[in-house]
C-alpha cells in the first residue's frame, strides 16, 4: 500500500497478458521438472526471480508465478531517463525498434523459429497502426544509441513487457507466450 492508501501495481501488473491474470494452459503445475511455474522458459523467457527464494524459502512452491532458478547474471533494467525516452515514442515508432530487438535476441539464443508466432502477432498490431515520423525525428541520435544499447542487454521477455499494451490482443498475446514458454522446456 502506499501512503494514500491506493494499491501500487506494476505496468506488467496492470497488462491484458499479464501470467497473474488467468494464465493460459492448465491450472497447478505446468511441469513437474520445473521449481516454479514462473520457471517455465529459463532463463531468456522467464519472469523475474523470485524474492522468497532467493531469501530463503517461497510458500507458493510450485505454482509461483516468479522463477525459482538461478539468475546468473543481474538483469538490466532502464533507467529513469531511457523510461523517459520511451515515453516519448508512439507505439508506432516504439514497436519496431522492439521487435528487432526481439527478433536478434530470439536468433541469438536460437528460439527463433517458436518466437515467429508472438512476433509475428506484434507486427499485425504494428500495421495497423498510423504510420508516424522515425524516431529520428523525435529522440536524438546520441539518445537513440544509449537506448539501443540497453536493450541489447535485456532479455526476450523483458523486452516484450516494454511493448506498448493492446486489450484486443492481450489473450492471443498470451497465449503465444504460453506457447513460446512451453517450447523451450
Amino acid at each position: 500500500m502506499t501512503s494514500c492508501g491506493r494499491q501500487w501495481r506494476s505496468r506488467w501488473e496492470r497488462a491484458p497478458w499479464s501470467a497473474q491474470k488467468a494464465a493460459p494452459g492448465p491450472a497447478g503445475a505446468v511441469s513437474p521438472t520445473l521449481p516454479s511455474n514462473g520457471s517455465l522458459g529459463h532463463p531468456d523467457l522467464c519472469r523475474s526471480a523470485c524474492v522468497f527464494v532467493v531469501g530463503g524459502t517461497c510458500l507458493n512452491g510450485q505454482s509461483c508465478t516468479y522463477c525459482h532458478l538461478p539468475h546468473d547474471e543481474k538483469r538490466a533494467k532502464l533507467d529513469k531517463r531511457q523510461r523517459g525516452w520511451l515515453k516519448e515514442l508512439s507505439e508506432s515508432q516504439l514497436l519496431p525498434i522492439l521487435l528487432d530487438h526481439m527478433e536478434a535476441r530470439a536468433e541469438d539464443k536460437g528460439f527463433a523459429r517458436q518466437a515467429m508466432g508472438l512476433l509475428q502477432l506484434l507486427q499485425r498490431r504494428l500495421r495497423v497502426l498510423p504510420p508516424a515520423a522515425r524516431p529520428e525525428t523525435v529522440l536524438a541520435p546520441k539518445k537513440l544509441r544509449n537506448l539501443d544499447r540497453a536493450l541489447s542487454r535485456m532479455t526476450f521477455f523483458q523486452l516484450l513487457r516494454l511493448a506498448p499494451q493492446d486489450d484486443q490482443q492481450g489473450h492471443a498475446i498470451a497465449q503465444a507466450i504460453y506457447e513460446l514458454r512451453r517450447a523451450a522446456i
